[in-house]
């Protein structure tokens, strides 16, 4: 509503003005009218997980926090936004367990996807290998305490008779009365493989 105006005639006592009733009214409407205006409520408030920058209000004034540059950062202003930019370098560090990363703004790190296992000199498995059906190839010396599977091609170090048919005769306790004796018990003789065996005999006589 528009504030009243009091009729107060030309000149005093002429009898043109509002009466006192009439301009009271207007009075008491006119304050009623302001009381109105002045109840309106500015609130400001922060959103998100973030520093807030809304400070407090004081009679209807609002009043916000100022971004301050720290060390290495820049503040760039325009009529409708602020640019926060960094000039910090990063520093990459590390050690026997982790890999520290320090320093602020953009940073991007690429992994090359191949190579990995022949560039460490020596790798360990943390956990079972899963080849995923496919083959081990060019390898060397494959030492393994069990052995779950088929044997495919030559293998050379297998024990006949527990390997290929699950057999243990034990073992023979020789009675040694002469050097020659002691020898022919206590001294390994290499006879070759299945597959290539040498050409030396053995006569240990009778049991």
């Amino acid at each position: 509503m528009a504030l009243q105006n009091i009729n107060i005639g030309n000149i005093a006592n002429d009898g043109t003005g509002d009466s006192l009733r009439i301009a009271f009214d207007k009075v008491n409407k006119n304050f009623l009218d302001i009381e109105a205006r002045s109840t309106i409520q500015v609130e400001a408030e922060n959103l998100g997980n973030g520093s807030g920058v809304f400070y407090n209000k004081e009679n209807g004034v609002l009043y916000f926090k100022s971004l301050v540059a720290g060390n290495n950062i820049t503040l760039t202003q325009s009529p409708t936004e602020i640019v926060i930019n960094s000039a910090e370098n990063f520093t990459i560090q590390s050690d026997n367990n982790a890999v520290n990363i320090s320093g602020t703004g953009n940073m991007t790190i690429t992994v090359a996807g191949t190579n990995l296992v022949a560039l460490d000199p020596a790798p360990q498995l943390s956990g079972n290998l899963d080849a995923n059906n496919n083959d081990i190839t060019n390898a060397n010396n494959i030492i393994s305490n069990n052995f779950t599977g088929n044997l495919v091609g030559t293998v050379n170090g297998v024990n006949f008779n527990e390997t290929l048919f699950n057999l243990d005769f034990g073992g023979i306790i020789p009675s040694v009365t002469t050097g020659t004796e002691y020898v022919i018990a206590f001294t390994n003789i290499d006879y070759g493989s299945i597959i290539t065996p040498t050409d030396i005999n053995s006569d240990f006589g009778l049991f």
